[in-house]
């Protein structure tokens, strides 16, 4: 029986790109199987012969989808680390003086004159908190 007479689409496909001379491109070809496939044609060098090279695209990019899916959770754990590092650092460079000063400024206007209001500066705040 001759390709040209068979009744499977991908061969179909493979023997026309054959008959058009070949292609030294990679080419992706449905399967009669629903799955896509890459393919390499070459010409055998001396001969009147091709050689059809064929795999699964699933099975080339499975490493990459892996890599996507580990990137992916790395990134979102060094978001939320760095999320909770800016959380800290704001709490402790702009939260805890506004509620110690709001607290002094309510003792004050209680009529405690006795309130201790600390003089913080801010490089060296932050110099403690990088």
């Amino acid at each position: 029986m001759r390709l040209s007479h068979c009744n499977d689409s991908f061969i179909k496909e493979i023997t026309s790109i054959i008959s058009a001379g070949g292609s030294s491109e990679i080419k992706t070809i449905h399967g009669t199987d629903g799955v896509d496939y890459y393919v390499s044609i070459d010409n055998v060098s001396g001969t009147n012969w091709y050689m059809a090279s064929f795999v699964k695209v699933s099975d080339v990019l499975a490493p990459l989808y892996k890599f996507i899916a580990i990137s992916s959770v790395i990134a979102f754990i060094m978001v939320i680390a760095m999320a909770v590092v800016m959380l800290q650092v704001i709490n402790t460079m702009i939260t805890k003086p506004v509620s110690r000063l709001t607290d002094n400024i309510t003792r004050i206007s209680r009529g405690d004159f006795s309130v201790d209001i600390e003089r913080v500066q801010v490089r060296k705040k932050m110099k403690s908190v990088l």
